[in-house]
This record gives C-alpha cells, structure tokens and sequence, in this order.
C-alpha cells in the first residue's frame, strides 16, 4: 500500500484533522497568505508560460500568461487549497507496473494485466485513442494481452480519498482519478513500424537529436539549432 495511504486509527483522529482544516482555512482567509498567493500565482505563471513561450509569439505572450493563470495555475491552486482544508485524506499514488526479472531485465508485472480495466489507458498507435481491455470485439485472452499490449509510460498518477469520521471509522480508498497510462496495443510488426517511422515529439528531438546525428556519422549536432527563432 502506498505510504501515503495509511492513517492510524485514533478517537481523536476526526478532531485532530477538524481543527488543522479550521486552522489552514483560516490562515488562508488571512491578508498576508492573500497577498503571498498573488504573488506566488504570478510566479508560477510566468515560469509556466517561459515553459512553454517557443509555441508562442511575442505578441501573443500578455494574453498567452493570462490564459496560463486562468486555466491552469488558478485551479490548481484552488484545488490544492481544497485538499488542505478537507477533513479527509487525499493522497496520490503511482505504479509503474515494472518489474525486474531473474535476467536483470524490465518486463511487465502481472499486476498490470489484473488491473487494467481500473486504468485510463490511451493507445498511442491510435492517435492516444482510449484503450479499454473490456470493449474489445472479441475479447482478447490473456496470452494476447501480454504478446499485443505494452506499457509505455504512466501520464498522471492515480488519486485517491479516505473518509475519516468520527471516533476511529476510516472508510477504504475511493478512486477519485483513475491512473492513466499509455499503451501501445497492437501486433508486433506494427509497433515496430511506429518506433522505427513513427512522428517523433518536439521533447524528443530535443533530447536525442545528438545522438541520432552521431549515429549518423553528421557534423556537431547543435549546429543546425543555432540559427533557429524561438519566439
């Protein structure tokens, strides 16, 4: 079990976690944390937005800032403020779904396959098409699962919600936000198709463009970047 997830079981447990959501809730009415989160809000909008300024013109980037703060930094910050004044427990928790096998080599855990219909998964050699094991016509044996399915990578990790009430009564984890992955689901040939031909990310090209040209026996990889305009 995730570490995050165990609460010790007390009578006072309700109370304890009552009175630090009045506290907290309290704190943040205050001017001082008002003013502090203003601040803060606007330097993480502007490390947000600088993130993502190669997508952007200069003459965009005043509306640009603003729409970071408005969609993404605001909710979240609201979001976080809503788990810290809640009398139950909230907790993230993240499996990777790999394992080290007898050879030292990653493979697949099992638990994998006997918790996919609990995931949110999406194919990538469909685009990010949601993959749901269950939907699938005919239903796939496990053996196909496991020649057929990969794990790519886990994108958010799962959320979770403990009830505490009064005296020592916790209730089971609720999911709140499944984890989501991606998979790539398909015969091999074609997943070897999409490594070898596939489109490649910006992220991508930033991180391996060295290499490839290396390999490719090029010139100074770098070379070629220094005339690009950014933004």
């Amino acid at each position: 079990m995730c570490p995050a997830a165990v609460l010790t079981c007390s009578p006072d447990l309700f109370a304890l976690r009552s009175w630090r959501a009045e506290a907290l809730n309290a704190a943040i009415c205050s001017p001082d944390y008002q003013r502090a989160r203003y601040g803060r809000i606007r330097e993480l909008t502007v490390e947000l937005a600088t993130v993502f300024k190669v997508f952007k013109k200069d003459k965009e980037w005043s509306k640009f800032c603003l729409a970071c703060q408005e969609e993404v930094i605001k909710p979240a910050v609201a979001l976080h403020e809503k788990l810290m004044t809640s009398t139950h427990h909230f907790y993230l928790d993240l499996n990777t779904y790999v394992i080290w096998n007898a050879k030292q080599e990653l493979e697949i855990s099992p638990d994998f396959i006997d918790d996919l219909p609990k995931l949110r998964c999406e194919n990538i050699l469909q685009n990010r098409k949601p993959f749901n094991v269950i939907k699938l016509d005919p239903k796939p044996t496990v053996e196909q699962v496991y020649q057929q399915l990969t794990n790519v990578a886990t994108v958010v990790p799962a959320l979770y919600m403990r009830q505490v009430g009064k005296g020592d009564v916790i209730k089971e984890p609720a999911v709140i936000r499944p984890q989501q992955m991606l998979v790539a689901w398909g015969p091999p040939e074609k997943r070897d198709k999409f490594v070898g031909k596939g489109e490649r990310t910006l992220v991508r090209h930033l991180c391996f463009y060295q290499q490839d040209r290396q390999e490719d026996g090029s010139a100074h990889s770098w070379a070629p970047w220094r005339n690009v305009q950014w933004a």
